[in-house]
């Protein structure tokens, strides 16, 4: 994972858009693979 500093203000907002992207990225690999099943 890429570190990056953004200024103090918007480090929060990007952690949680970085783990709801990780989480639907996450979600749609699981739905995928048991489609597969």
């Amino acid at each position: 994972m890429i570190k990056y500093k953004p200024p103090f203000e918007m480090n929060e907002q990007i952690a949680t858009l970085t783990a709801e992207i990780a989480e639907l990225s996450g979600g749609l690999n699981f739905l995928s693979c048991a489609a597969d099943l």
